[in-house]
């Protein structure tokens, strides 16, 4: 997951923050944002959480439009 996660950022640099959180190392942001399975994708927009999925999720080049 984390070369795909690599891509994303790096493809959409200009749209999107991808950001990734050791939960052992930080169990109060696992707590705070209720992060029970990994990997658990949370989207925020203006700073608040709108979606949150838990699920893998495969993609293709095609689905990056690269």
């Amino acid at each position: 997951m984390v070369p795909v996660l690599n891509q994303v950022s790096c493809t959409m640099k200009d749209k999107i923050q991808v950001v990734k959180i050791d939960t052992e190392k930080y169990p109060s942001i696992a707590d705070k944002y209720r992060i029970q399975a990994l990997p658990t994708f949370i989207l925020f927009k203006d700073g608040k959480p709108i979606d949150r999925f838990s699920k893998l999720i495969l993609y293709t080049s095609a689905h990056l439009n690269i």
